[in-house]
């Protein structure tokens, strides 16, 4: 059952209710709260609100000042319970710059804000979703977090398994702490200690200091390793626009240590051997692609995504080994990727494989063989859920084919306009010397194919080895008048 606390009463019993705390409440008034303002079924319909004549007693006093329990980040167990909250102290590495706006099933939004956060008991660094006011008034305090690292509490954490891998994620009873207490805050703390009294120092001292002079001290005094990991946090949060192609073997030689869940990489492969038999054709959802034996266009209510209304389509997959110039990797491409890659609709695919048209399928062949084409990959949900890298494809991308552009109309009629004139001179000069030597003159009549008139293309073509016939016939009748001018011309050595 929840309890509200409205107001001062915020500040004011945050001392005296603390979380794991055991406590006789007495003197509170319970009302009914309507399904719609549940934040979970189950909830009870209740809500208990504290008065003036509240009374809070805790049932074990003598037991000490309620503290959080932190936790290294490696002992949180994968498969929690969804009950089960968990406070640890982190050093955070990023914050989301501004909260994201994000709907739930009941159409209400919420504020939601990123934190990238890590400790000493794990490789990876993990994300915390803080949400609602957490979003807002805790994280804003950390928004120097590009400035100095900050060991923060969390309390009452939950831990989720999402698309995007193990993440923590904020409750209703989370609390920031931003002076954390305890043998694991204070480990953490001393080794910040000596460089964030340093970097302070250094600008009060030096504050026009050269940027690279302050990664110089920064490098000194920390531990690389969370320089490393920062770097990574923002190697990802703040991609390039550019592609940076990796070879196979590269990825291979990556360890989980260094590479973060959300990380991608292109490759550039061909296809050697593609096998009819890896294409998998099926009927399955439109929404979400899932199987069903119900045939191609039937209407039906998916159990699976829940659309209540969705039709049967074609759909398709396809398992292959791509290759680069170091090494190959296995992929599978689902419905749109296929589609991509054999540049054909599932429809026009699952025809190819259920009638086994090997003409057809010969000529998909020939293109994965010899284009090559990017894959986008990432690390599977394993890397956060146990600390093994598998790369999986993420999509495809298909390179550029240079294509011949149009003629325009412009360029067709200045090209006629040229081979025109061109003709009108040839011509011109064939009948000046045609009766030169007192011959009927040569006429030749351009676009007498009617089939050839209608493509300017085609016409133009035509017109050129018009052209070409008649500037060979030019030379030869110039070089028949030389031949006969030199054997009429007198001899003018003397007898």
């Amino acid at each position: 059952m929840r309890c509200a606390l409205f107001g001062e009463q915020i500040k004011a019993y945050e001392e005296i209710l603390k979380p794991t705390g055991q406590y006789e409440i007495s003197r509170a008034s319970i009302g009914i709260v309507d399904d719609q303002f549940k934040f979970n079924l189950d909830e009870l319909p209740f809500q208990m609100t504290i008065g003036q004549q509240t009374v809070v007693h805790r049932l074990n006093p003598e037991a000490g000042p309620i503290v959080p329990k932190y936790q290294p980040l490696s002992t949180i167990p994968r498969t929690a319970d969804p009950d089960s909250r968990f406070d640890v102290v982190v050093v955070v590495l990023f914050v989301e710059e501004q909260p994201r706006m994000i709907s739930n099933s009941r159409g209400r939004e919420s504020p939601v804000r990123e934190i990238v956060a890590t400790d000493t008991s794990r490789d990876q660094t993990i994300t915390i979703l803080a949400w609602n006011d957490l979003a807002l008034n805790d994280c804003n305090a950390l928004n120097n977090w590009a400035d100095k690292f900050n060991v923060v509490g969390l309390t009452s954490l939950r831990a989720q398994n999402t698309s995007r891998g193990f993440i923590l994620s904020t409750t209703m009873s989370t609390r920031f702490i931003h002076e954390p207490q305890g043998d694991r805050a204070n480990v953490l703390r001393e080794c910040l200690i000596s460089y964030n009294s340093i970097y302070h120092g250094i600008l009060i001292l030096y504050p026009e200091i050269d940027h690279d002079l302050y990664l110089h001290y920064r490098a000194k005094v920390y531990p690389r390793v969370l320089l490393d990991r920062q770097a990574r946090v923002l190697t990802v949060r703040y991609p390039s626009e550019e592609k940076k192609i990796y070879a196979i073997a590269e990825l291979r030689n990556k360890k989980p240590s260094n590479v973060m869940q959300e990380e991608i990489a292109w490759i550039r492969v061909t296809i050697p051997n593609v096998d009819l038999n890896k294409i998998h054709a099926y009927a399955g959802c439109q929404e979400c692609s899932k199987r069903t034996n119900l045939p191609v266009g039937s209407r039906y209510r998916c159990t699976f995504c829940k659309k209540t209304d969705t039709t049967s389509v074609h759909k398709v997959t396809f398992k292959f080994k791509a290759i680069d110039d170091t090494g190959t990797m296995s992929f599978t491409t689902f419905n749109d990727d296929t589609e991509k890659l054999f540049r054909k609709s599932a429809t026009e695919i699952s025809s190819m494989k259920n009638t086994e048209n090997l003409e057809a399928f010969a000529t998909i062949q020939e293109i994965l063989c010899t284009k090559p084409f990017f894959i986008k990959v990432g690390p599977t949900k394993e890397l956060s859920m146990n600390n093994v890298l598998i790369w999986t494809l993420k999509t495809i991308e298909l390179e550029a084919e240079e294509e011949q552009q149009p003629m325009s109309a412009m360029d067709t009629d200045l090209e006629e306009f040229v081979l025109t004139e061109q003709e009108r001179k040839l011509q011109r000069d064939m009948i000046l010397e045609e009766q030169a030597h007192g011959k009927k003159p040569l006429v030749i009549e351009f676009n007498s194919n009617p089939a050839t008139a209608q493509n300017p293309a085609t016409r133009n073509d035509a017109r050129i080895a018009q052209l070409a016939q008649l500037e060979e016939m030019n030379l030869a009748s110039q070089t028949f008048d030389s031949d006969i001018f030199l054997l009429s011309e007198p001899s003018l050595e003397p007898l």
